[in-house]
């Protein structure tokens, strides 16, 4: 991950613009150009990727956007050792989503103005992020975490992410899903995915992939061709195999033309750093066609499109998908860690069980390497458009309490959710009572303890939440006396970064690697992805590589499956020619 600043209008000229002056300065161009611009700049710099851009192509679009004097000392100001950067997604969705609600059809193109003022856009849209939520002086030091992480979380959202990731993880866990029909709460997603939406979820999983896949490999020549690069219709979608009701269906649900969205933004809005409309639609019909407003969030689709979709067939069914979707991450957890594990010295127990009443679950995992031992928690809840966006930070506070640390069962009572969860299990392990024992697990030469909750939601990566939830738990333990352990300060981190770092299980091991968070950071402010590890450099995980190979030939085959065979019959015959 590239920590880095933004630029701002304030910065560069003394005062903070108001949204009613970049409003203003937004209300003349032509909405569509410039939702075409904004989707331009993205996929030139791939933003939905988590690393620094290209910056030849930066240098291209600050010369476009500013007067040569701004222009130059913002190239140079992407170079310095702690770089600031003009552009990022949450810039141009912020832009796009003013453009929808007071830009009209008819108006100036904005591609075609001189430099200056877009880039003038660009930076008043940088004003309008921050909440404002600076620690209060009086307030002790757990209300200003609470206060500062409010701010940090839409940072990390809009961040980028690993693409690849994201679609290996979402396929795995439908396929463990699909294994688990002996839960309870068992429920076929493809089934109803197939009953709710008349396609079948294959179908919309490979159109999905098709539509990254081509916003991610248009060249310079293509995108010099301007917005008919990466507008599509729907005959461009004819080209595979699929079948044409698949692809209406499919457009139906990722697309809206800006008048619905336009209506859906004014019925519910958290603010400037709310994008669910786009989330939801992140393709915007458009005169020329349909305009992929953010690829990442067209990703986002292929991940949790059908997770909503069987969700908001009744409320009794979302609440049964809850908790068996939390059974499904934990099962795919564990197989990440059990398969990355694979060859080394470590010893890992997926959902280990005190010896004495097998209906008492210590924590959903645990990893003994050499004297230390890991306590792992799983959570995949996902957090509210309202707390995460709205910068009110005691309702994010209390939610993340609610479903991190402490909530309520179905029938009413307090339930132990997480970060008690794991001061749970340490306490059943090494308090002062009698210790829990696990069958075929020896702790007589553990010395340290670490806590560890990994969360499914991105709000595990962000800054300041390993810092919050090691209050909570402190707080769990603060009368518990441990004699022959140390007992770590709980951490927090999102399964991307947890599956980033497991490529180093077979040379560091987790405990090398938290201790390494920790050396680097030793209050918790940032993130385990904030701190680049040396043996990670270069060494990509094998096991989510391999997935992502077999997975992008399957849809392949399934868009393309005459050239997907043909280039199969070509590889079994040249051989020599397959690098």
């Amino acid at each position: 991950m590239i920590l880095a600043i933004y630029s701002t209008f304030e910065q560069m000229h003394g005062r903070k613009s108001s949204i009613s002056e970049l409003i203003e300065r937004l209300r003349p161009f032509s909405r569509d150009s410039v939702l075409t611009l904004c989707a331009f700049i993205s996929i030139l710099l791939k933003l939905w990727d988590s690393t620094a851009p290209d910056l030849d192509r930066y240098d291209h679009l600050v010369a476009c956007s500013f007067d040569w004097l701004r222009g130059d000392w913002y190239k140079l100001a992407a170079r310095l050792p702690e770089p600031e950067f003009v552009f990022h997604r949450r810039q141009l969705l912020l832009i796009s989503k003013l453009a929808i609600l007071h830009c009209d059809d008819e108006g100036l193109d904005v591609w075609r103005i001189p430099p200056g003022p877009f880039g003038t856009i660009l930076l008043m849209a940088n004003d309008h992020f921050h909440y404002g939520l600076t620690p209060e002086m009086g307030k002790d030091e757990f209300e200003n975490v609470k206060r500062l992480f409010a701010e940090f979380i839409p940072v990390a959202e809009g961040a980028g992410s690993r693409p690849e990731y994201r679609i290996v993880r979402a396929r795995l866990m439908l396929e463990q899903a699909n294994k688990m029909r002996h839960h309870p709460e068992f429920i076929d997603i493809p089934a109803e995915f197939l009953n709710r939406t008349g396609m079948s979820l294959e179908d919309y999983e490979a159109l999905c992939f098709g539509l990254f896949a081509k916003c991610a490999t248009l060249s310079l020549a293509d995108l010099d061709r301007g917005p008919s690069a990466f507008t599509f219709i729907e005959e461009n979608f004819h080209a595979t195999a699929m079948a044409h009701e698949s692809i209406r269906l499919f457009l139906k649900d990722m697309a809206a033309p800006p008048s619905i969205s336009r209506t859906e933004i004014l019925q519910r809005d958290y603010g400037t750093n709310d994008f669910t409309e786009a989330r939801k639609h992140p393709l915007c019909s458009i005169s020329n066609g349909y305009l992929p407003l953010d690829v990442l969030f067209a990703i986002e689709k292929f991940e949790t499109g059908p997770y909503w979709v069987v969700n908001d067939i009744s409320a009794e069914k979302g609440t049964r998908l809850r908790r068996f979707w939390g059974a499904v991450f934990e099962a795919y957890m564990n197989s990440l860690v059990s398969g990355s594990l694979v060859g080394t010295n470590s010893l890992f127990i997926p959902d280990p069980r005190r010896a004495d009443d097998k209906a008492i679950q210590i924590c959903d995992g645990l990893m003994l390497q050499g004297s230390s031992l890991v306590l792992l928690e799983y959570k995949a809840n996902m957090f509210t458009a309202e707390t995460k966006y709205s910068g009110n930070f005691t309702a994010l506070a209390a939610e993340i309490e609610k479903k991190l640390v402490r909530g309520t069962s179905e029938r009413g009572k307090s339930k132990k959710k997480g970060v008690e969860q794991l001061a749970d299990a340490v306490l059943q392990l090494f308090g002062e009572s009698k210790k829990a024992t696990i069958a075929g697990l020896d702790l007589s030469g553990v010395k340290r303890v670490y806590p560890l909750l990994v969360t499914l939601d991105a709000i595990g990566a962000s800054l300041l939440l390993s810092r919050l939830l090691k209050h909570y738990f402190s707080r769990s333990i603060v009368d518990a006396h441990f004699s022959d352990v140390q007992i770590m300060p709980l951490m927090c981190t999102d399964v991307q970064s947890f599956e980033e770092v497991a490529a180093c299980f077979p040379t560091m091991g987790l405990v090398s690697i938290l201790d390494y968070w920790m050396s680097k950071d030793p209050n918790l402010i940032s993130s385990l992805a904030a701190h680049s590890i040396p043996q990670l450099q270069g060494h990509p995980n094998d096991r989510l590589s391999s997935e992502w190979l077999r997975i992008s030939e399957r849809i392949c085959a399934r868009l393309f499956p005459k050239e997907h065979a043909a280039a199969q019959w070509s590889k079994r015959v040249h051989p020599d020619q397959v690098r």
